[in-house]
């Protein structure tokens, strides 16, 4: 059986091909052509009705007792593995989640890598271990390409813990990548990258919106093209490391057995240091930026407004939980608009992203208020029955999603590869409450005082210029890897140059 899986939640598969090489697209600097004016001083734009209040729609706290998030244990190997284990005697069933953090500069190599593993051809058994079973766990895996992380997930009875685990240390740890038949590796690639645009826009916009903040350039297919098996192999080597990895285990089995199984399958895999990552923090967007993904004579469109996150170690961290939340549309709506706080932590460079979905000619309305959210915010403090009901309502969504186990696998993988500990879950709560509204607006100025990433997926040839009254709008391809196609410059009737 494979892994339930939450519409909108980025653990689905974000195969999108963005590839970081120089020129060929924009970077979050500005092409060629007047610069809009920041964010604190729009364009003039016909003006959307104004939006209920947040305290008018936001419904009250509803938790009864306080939250007691569960306990994460955790163990290391000798080798510098990391072994988290949460427990749970509600269902005979475990899911496990191996993460391998590999590098957010190279995503493509990261996740055609990641598919050739799972696809490789490898000797099943390390010495001691059980004769394998008759079942095929290919055939239940599901790969997940995150931020700087590729995770193989799993979902099981809890008999099958020992084989599993074995599966996983045999695919990971033994694979031979030289022979890859590349051809149907990139074909695989793309059609995953396809049904995630379809199936889960937002997912796929805020992709999208991570590679632009980051200043890489749009994967093309001549990109994914001259990525070789052994440039696979290469980076397996490298990257696929025990220290680097982390296996999580919840559901029903103890740590003792997590990690017995896991000393069996990678306990004797060796231990060569990764290496040093050369990453850095995005910068705050300068200017307000529109980025089209082209989707022809589509019926509806979907609007992710963006900025930088930030690392676990910086003050405002927390804060960027309630800011996103504050800068999601107030209206009831879908529930994709809210990420998922199970399978999203904002990470240094990940984006502080928000989605909503739009009816095509209601486009430019929404771009015009997700804007006008960016600069309340940035403007003024939180009222404190709204910063009440936020934190309140926040916690209550901890709760909830991590009520579930495969959420809860889904939390400490996306934890674990952020870089969080293993008690990020414990420590969330508290560190959300005591969040002030003087943190949300300084969080937002150091983010959204000048300008702003806009992602939309949307029919270029109907919005583009419309949308041009907010800034340069880069549209991209995405049936030819999220290449640039062409760049409508900023309208300079509607717009000043930016200082």
């Amino acid at each position: 059986m494979r892994p339930s899986r939450t519409p909108g939640s980025p653990f689905a598969l974000c195969a999108i091909a963005i590839v970081a090489s120089a020129g060929a697209c924009t970077s979050a600097s500005s092409p060629a052509g007047p610069r809009p004016a920041a964010i604190a001083t729009p364009p003039p734009a016909p003006a959307p009705s104004a939006p209920p209040s947040a305290a008018a729609l936001s419904a009250p706290a509803i938790t009864t007792q306080p939250f007691a998030p569960p306990t994460v244990s955790h163990g290391t190997l000798p080798n510098g593995m990391a072994v988290w284990h949460v427990g749970s005697r509600t269902l005979p069933t475990v899911h496990l989640r191996l993460v391998v953090r590999t590098s957010p500069a190279s995503p493509a190599a990261s996740r055609l890598t990641a598919l050739a593993v799972e696809r490789g051809r490898y000797p099943v058994p390390v010495p001691g271990a059980p004769k394998p079973v008759a079942r095929t766990f290919r055939a239940d895996m599901e790969v997940r390409s995150v931020e700087g992380a590729e995770v193989f997930a799993l979902e099981l009875p809890r008999n099958q813990l020992d084989p599993a685990v074995d599966h996983l240390g045999a695919m990971v740890r033994r694979t031979k990548l030289s022979g890859t038949p590349m051809a149907a590796l990139r074909a695989l690639d793309e059609a995953r990258s396809a049904a995630l645009l379809s199936e889960d826009p937002c997912a796929a916009l805020r992709t999208v919106a991570v590679r632009e903040l980051n200043g890489a350039a749009p994967g093309t297919a001549e990109d994914a093209t001259r990525i070789t098996a052994p440039d696979l192999e290469a980076f397996h080597k490298t990257r696929f490391v025990p220290r680097s990895t982390g296996l999580i285990v919840t559901g029903d089995v103890t740590f003792d057995e997590a990690m017995d199984a896991a000393r069996r399958a990678f306990g004797t895999w060796e231990a060569p240091a990764p290496p040093a990552s050369a990453a850095s923090a995005p910068s705050a967007p300068q200017y307000v930026r529109i980025v089209v993904v082209d989707r022809p004579k589509a019926p509806d469109h979907a609007v992710v407004l963006a900025a930088p996150g930030a690392a676990a170690s910086a003050p405002d961290w927390a804060a960027l939980w309630l800011l996103r939340d504050r800068l999601a549309p107030q209206a009831p709506a879908p529930a994709q608009q809210l990420p998922r706080i199970s399978g999203e932590l904002p990470s240094s460079s990940a984006a502080l992203a928000v989605c909503s979905r739009t009816p095509a000619d209601r486009t430019s309305d929404a771009v015009a208020s997700a804007l006008e959210r960016a600069r309340s915010l940035v403007g003024a403090d939180l009222p404190d029955n709204e910063l009440r009901i936020a934190r309140d309502g926040w916690i209550d969504r901890l709760a909830t999603e991590l009520a579930s186990m495969p959420d809860l696998a889904d939390f400490a993988a996306s934890a674990f590869a952020s870089g969080l500990e293993h008690d990020a879950p414990s420590l969330l709560p508290s560190r959300i409450g005591a969040i002030t509204a003087a943190d949300v607006r300084q969080a937002a100025r150091a983010r959204l005082a000048n300008g702003a990433l806009v992602v939309v997926l949307a029919d270029a040839e109907r919005v583009g210029v419309e949308l041009s009254r907010f800034g340069d709008v880069t549209v991209l391809d995405p049936s030819s890897g999220f290449a640039r196609k062409k760049v409508i410059p900023a309208d300079p009737r509607a717009t000043a140059p930016a200082p």
